[in-house]
């Protein structure tokens, strides 16, 4: 989440408390965008499990298995980072021409962080 915060300053802020659940929102705003907690039990080394819990960008009503989910491949050198069962607040079609696109810029962005960051370490690929 720091990642993200230093990619997108000074618009983009982000908290991790100690139980590794996120916030992120922006500058001018105290509510965040997303809420994401950390589910230990059903995470391992290999991966690492946030359910989408809160936020302006989601819908709490209908959100109730969304979940933010990193996962990397066994035996190789890579990892897939993959969006299940999320409920925006924004109706669909506008959903799906902003917020949707900013996701995949800011996965791409994270991809080449990784990728720069070195060949030792995971580099991620977005699946819809």
């Amino acid at each position: 989440m720091k990642w993200l915060e230093t990619v997108l300053n000074p618009w983009v802020k982000t908290t991790v408390d100690e139980t590794h659940c996120c916030q992120i929102g922006v500058i001018f705003n105290d509510i965040p965008l997303l809420e994401f907690t950390y589910s230990a039990e059903r995470s391992t080394k290999d991966r690492a499990l946030y359910y989408i819990s809160g936020g302006r960008l989601s819908n709490k009503e209908k959100n109730v298995r969304g979940r933010l989910e990193f996962r990397k491949i066994p035996e190789k050198n890579e990892a897939i980072v993959a969006i299940h069962d999320y409920m925006p607040s924004l109706p669909w079609f506008l959903y799906k021409y902003t917020q949707a696109k900013a996701h995949l810029i800011v996965m791409a962005l994270f991809r080449r962080h990784l990728e720069r960051w070195g060949t030792n370490q995971p580099s991620f690929h977005v699946h819809e």
